[in-house]
């Protein structure tokens, strides 16, 4: 949203061009673009979640009992450091469908906030 949020200055700034239904199109365009882009950048990080709560399953199925005492360390080490969350960050906040789920909460409030004012 932040990038609808910076074309938005230039829009306003050549809106003497545009007239009638094309001012409509332009900002219905900026924000579909924005909104696009938004949820593709909280969908890659939410694929990268996804991937790695999948590998920490994987290796709690690995048959380790069998293996000699130096393996045992290493797959523990394995084991401990992938159950921390590994997440990707967009901006100020994490990059997975709960985030944008949130952000368009509060966004739809502000707007509605706004609605309301007119």
């Amino acid at each position: 949203m932040g990038i609808g949020l910076s074309i938005l200055p230039l829009i306003t700034s050549y809106v003497r061009m545009f007239k009638g239904y094309e001012i409509i199109f332009v900002v219905i365009s900026v924000l579909l673009i924005t909104v696009t882009i938004t949820h593709e950048i909280f969908n890659i990080g939410q694929s990268l979640e996804d991937q790695f709560q999948m590998i920490y399953k994987e290796l709690l199925n690995v048959s380790w009992y069998n293996w000699d005492t130096r393996n045992k360390r290493t797959y523990i080490l394995i084991l401990t450091q992938s159950q921390k969350l590994v997440t990707f960050y967009s901006f100020p906040i994490r990059g997975n469908m709960v985030s944008f789920l949130k952000y368009g909460q509060v966004l739809y409030g502000g707007l509605s906030f706004l609605y309301q004012m007119i």
